[in-house]
């Protein structure tokens, strides 16, 4: 038995993304030489975004900083904003790249769930589809589940809240998030990890360290014995997770899981190479999602096209057909060898049953 799938990689997913990571590392750079942009606005349909660009910006540097970081965009400059557009080709090459993206990290999780002899391969040189086939799987629902999972983890700060809903949270800001900012929400569970509702909280838009960063994730348990999931950071992540820890001792900050806020602990101390995310997680659950973190990130979102399901039956009466059919062949071949042959069909036959034991 097995598992046949075909999936549809979001690539519209990718390019947003690409646009977001553009937008926001033009306002971190322009803030590195003491430049202060405006808010900035994506317009993925148009594979562009822009950017306020306030009264007295040096413009000079400003531009000086998109020659050298941003190769790949079309610079339109304007009295009150400037836009940034995507090349020619560089739309296609985002979107192949997200789909041999998805491919590897599919790849990854399977081989960590050690399905036998899968197949994983792209349908078409420049299509957007995943052919799966995965034979005898036990459990295909959660197979499926470990495979279409983003998993896309994130640290940041946290600017404000906990806050039961969001309008109580934007008060603070005038009723609208402030530039490098973002409304996020998490279950609120009780002690015993059932769901008490949602809390909302306004965090960082930049992220202090990813998934991207993660060196090993494994299942682990609290003091409690409560699963989570343990995790350590290549070396660069750990300097910068350490300083950023260090200097915000006091202050929370959330562990962010596909847009979802996990937990928002209060930073006791300096954390420098691991740390853990604690969930109330089930231990299956637990183990699902350091396989996923450890396979790394989708890059954008799947949906499935096509989904069938082979049981063990027919399986195991697909084995027994074909062994029958290869007993029946050899039988066959053996009786034409003596028939037509007589004795040097004998020697053949011989010869070809003692190979067959040296094989064996």
């Amino acid at each position: 038995g097995g598992v046949h799938l075909v999936l549809q990689v979001q690539t519209d997913d990718a390019i947003k993304a690409e646009l977001d990571d553009a937008a926001q590392l033009l306002v971190s750079l322009a803030a590195d030489r003491d430049i202060t942009l405006g808010a900035s606005a994506v317009e993925a349909e148009s594979l562009r975004f822009s950017v306020e660009i306030p009264p007295g910006t040096d413009r000079e540097a400003l531009e000086e900083i998109v020659g050298n970081y941003f190769p790949d965009y079309d610079l339109s400059t304007g009295a009150g904003s400037w836009t940034l557009a995507f090349k020619a080709n560089i739309e296609r090459i985002i979107r192949d790249q997200a789909v041999r993206q998805g491919l590897e990290t599919i790849n990854n999780r399977v081989d960590e769930f050690g399905v036998a002899e899968p197949l994983i391969q792209r349908q078409g040189i420049e299509g957007d589809r995943i052919l799966i086939q995965l034979p005898g799987v036990d459990d295909p629902e959660r197979v499926k589940r470990i495979i279409k999972s983003t998993a896309f983890l994130e640290f940041k700060e946290v600017m404000q809240g906990p806050a039961p809903d969001r309008q109580s949270l934007l008060a603070g800001y005038g009723g609208k998030a402030p530039a490098d900012g973002e409304v996020i929400s998490g279950n609120r569970t009780g002690f015993s990890g059932e769901v008490l509702g949602r809390s909302y909280y306004m965090v960082k838009k930049s992220s202090i360290i990813t998934g991207r960063d993660l060196r090993s994730a494994r299942r682990s348990q609290d003091e409690y014995g409560m699963p989570n999931v343990q995790f350590d950071l290549v070396p660069s992540a750990a300097d910068k997770f350490g300083e950023y820890t260090g200097s915000h001792i006091g202050t929370p900050m959330a562990i962010v899981l596909d847009g979802n806020v996990m937990s928002a602990p209060t930073i006791r101390a300096r954390i420098t190479d691991s740390g853990v995310i604690e969930g109330n997680y089930s231990v299956e659950e637990a183990e699902d999602l350091a396989l996923i973190l450890r396979a790394g990130a989708l890059p954008a979102s799947i949906i499935y096209l096509e989904e069938r399901t082979v049981g063990p039956s027919l399986g195991h009466d697909s084995i027994v057909r074909g062994v029958r059919a290869a007993v029946a062949g050899l039988l066959a071949v053996m009786l034409f060898m003596m028939v037509y042959y007589k004795l040097s069909g004998l020697n053949a036959n011989l010869a070809l049953v003692i190979n067959l034991m040296i094989l064996m």
